[in-house]
């Protein structure tokens, strides 16, 4: 069965948001990194999860919405 607009729409929204995010999630960690750098080893691998969470959340969207 195709989704038709609505899943289509939603499932445009979901990736929207998710890419939104790992954008945000990148600003923010080269705006901490260069305001503390001796913190980057800290920031970083926190920055990776939640950017991956955040991409897994998108992928997982286009899978359930665009049924």
């Amino acid at each position: 069965m195709e989704p038709g607009i609505y899943g289509n729409l939603a499932t445009g929204i979901a990736v929207f948001g998710a890419a939104l995010a790992v954008g945000l999630i990148g600003f923010r960690t080269v705006e901490a990194v260069g305001r503390n750098p001796q913190a980057q080893s800290k920031i970083l691998p926190l920055a990776l999860v939640l950017g991956a969470f955040a991409e897994g959340l998108g992928i997982l969207a286009i899978f359930v919405l665009g049924k």
